[in-house]
This record gives structure tokens, sequence and C-alpha cells, in this order.
């Protein structure tokens, strides 16, 4: 009984991730999702408690996923270029792709009407990456590997530098950046970073 309803909320929050991206979140009724998933309306009440519940689902879910992904890769190995390398490929291919650009358009539409969905995408996302960034810095100036007074501002410095102006550029309709041009520009990102940050010893 708990496992099927667990794949009916599933299929539930797929459906519907896939129609607010689709659609939008104002153009997106429970009738659609509840057709598409091949479930009642009632059945998605049961499980969401509203449109508004189903939305920030759907948010968390995969926000949630993506920013774990990256989490797990911030591993400690020992060579902080190569750590830090690792993540800001994995970063940039995440950010700057196709579903990334979908996201964004969804978060922008429905943040000027409901800040508060900006506020929830953040805290799904962006925020979670920035603390399992901070903590691995942290973690590396206890190893003696870095030397960083202010942790979280360095791991937002970090950020910005691998962004640079490609989110901007893929935001308006450029292409996404090749797997080369990505590795480049994490390998010259971390390498400045590198040089204010690194240990002496």
């Amino acid at each position: 009984q708990t496992g099927r309803r667990s794949s009916t909320r599933d299929r539930i929050l797929a459906t519907a991730t896939e129609l607010f991206l689709d659609e939008g979140y104002a153009s997106t009724s429970l009738e659609r999702v509840a057709d598409s998933a091949g479930v009642t309306k009632p059945t998605v009440y049961s499980h969401f408690d509203s449109k508004r519940g189903l939305f920030d689902a759907v948010v968390e879910n995969n926000t949630r996923r993506r920013a774990e992904r990256l989490q797990e890769v911030l591993t400690a190995s020992g060579n902080v270029q190569k750590d830090l390398e690792r993540f800001g490929d994995l970063f940039l291919e995440r950010v700057l792709s196709r579903e990334a650009r979908r996201w964004d358009r969804l978060a922008a539409a429905e943040s000027l009407a409901n800040p508060e969905v900006g506020e929830a995408f953040y805290m799904a996302g962006p925020a979670r990456v920035l603390k399992a960034l901070t903590q691995y810095l942290k973690s590396q100036v206890a190893a003696g590997h870095l030397q960083v007074l202010h942790p979280a501002r360095a791991a937002e410095q970090l950020v910005g530098m691998l962004l640079g102006l490609d989110l901007l550029r893929t935001q308006i309709g450029q292409p996404s950046p090749s797997a080369a041009y990505r590795k480049r520009r994490c390998r010259e990102a971390v390498d400045m970073f590198l040089k204010a940050y690194g240990s002496e010893t």
C-alpha cells in the first residue's frame, strides 16, 4: 500500500513537473495534472493539499535532486584542485543546461507575482549548493590545504568565477557551452581561486 501510494505520488510529481515547465503555473490546472497522470483530482488532493502545495513539492523535489548530486561530488580526495574542478564542471553542466533554462524561466515568471516562489527555488537549490561548498572549503582549511577567512564568501566568489557571463548568455538564448569549454572554464576559475586562497605550506 505504501509503495503504491509512493508510486502514485511520484507519477503525479513527474507529470506536474512537465506541465508546469511547459505551460507555466497559471495555465496548469489540477484537472489537467490528474488527467495526464491517469488519476482523479481527489487523488491529487490526497497527496497535495492544493495547487500551490503541488507546485512547491515539484520545486523542492527537482531542485533538491540536482543540488544533492552536486553535494555528492564535493568529497575531499586530498587534491583540492581536482575536487573543485570536478564540482565546477558538473555545476556548469547543470546550471547552463537546457533543462535549467526551463526552470529559470518558470522561477522568474512566478516570482514576479509571488516572491516566495523565488525564495523557495533559491533555498531548495542554490542555497544548498553554496552551503555544501562552504562546508567543503572549511574542511580544507582545517586540513591545511586552504587559507580562507570567510568560507561562505569564498564559495560565492568561486561560483561567480565559474559562471562569468555564461549564465546570462544561455538565458538570452545562446547555446550551452561545450564540454571542452566548461572544463577550460573550470580549470581557469579554480586556478585563480587557489592563487588567492591556496595554502603556502
